[in-house]
């Protein structure tokens, strides 16, 4: 069975210009190992095979792959497809700007898609997932595995700590 594809330069204004991307926009019947062979091929840092929604309210399913791995997310194919999908006309324009949902491995994913005389000219999506905020790890032992004190010099350093900053 024949698949169309198109390609794209996300993040530019000009042909070759962004980051490029592949969009099948009906994949069905492909399987794991076709897409992942299928990405292999097109050599880009990402390809997009896109599905019917399994939710009714969502528009379209989607899976990204690159050429070595299924990824849950990636923004620049996500948005990449939103507009593959709006110009080809799968996704129809409702004036100025349209909203969607694509669900992916992390679950849906808002994306708005401007539009200006019934062409998309933008694509915006809202966070996916949130970033989760845990607990710190546990400071290292400074035993060694057979429960002895291990010598000073070669006790572990304390791990570092990070924080994740939210904008306000």
């Amino acid at each position: 069975m024949p698949y169309t594809f198109h390609t794209a330069d996300v993040f530019t204004d000009h042909l070759h210009g962004g980051n490029p991307l592949a969009v099948i926009p009906d994949a069905r019947g492909l399987s794991e190992t076709q897409m992942q062979a299928i990405t292999r091929e097109f050599n880009y840092s990402e390809t997009v095979f896109v599905f019917p929604p399994q939710q009714s309210t969502n528009t379209r399913r989607v899976r990204i792959f690159t050429p070595g791995a299924e990824l849950p997310f990636a923004g620049h194919p996500t948005v990449g497809c939103a507009f593959v999908l709006a110009s080809i006309g799968e996704i129809p324009l409702n004036g100025d700007e349209t909203r969607i949902v694509l669900e992916e491995g992390v679950g849906p994913v808002p994306v708005l898609i401007r539009a200006k005389n019934g062409k998309p000219i933008f694509a915006q999506l809202t966070s996916a997932k949130l970033p989760e905020i845990n607990d710190p790890p546990p400071p290292p032992e400074t035993r060694s595995p057979t429960g002895r004190e291990a010598p000073a010099g070669r006790r572990r350093a304390p791990a570092p700590r990070s924080r994740t900053h939210y904008p306000r």
